[in-house]
């Protein structure tokens, strides 16, 4: 995520943060799925995304673990 004073920036432009909704950590969780999911179907003509799809279901699979995802692949 952006740093922190940029998300603050944001946040006071747009009048309302969304981390604070209730529903967040679900929509969070919902979006690191479907990018996992995404490189997942990408691995087939792409097979050196495996390792990385590999480490994205890992993380996803332990609750609370930090995601060390690389981006852009």
């Amino acid at each position: 995520m952006a740093d922190s004073q940029g998300v603050d920036v944001f946040v006071d432009a747009y009048g309302w943060d969304v981390r604070d909704w209730s529903g967040f950590e679900t929509l969070a969780a919902v979006r690191e799925l479907r990018m996992t999911a995404w490189l997942c179907a990408r691995t087939g003509r792409e097979p050196r995304l495996l390792p990385e799809a590999r480490r994205r279901i890992a993380s996803l699979q332990s609750r609370g673990a930090h995601k060390e995802w690389t981006p852009g692949t």
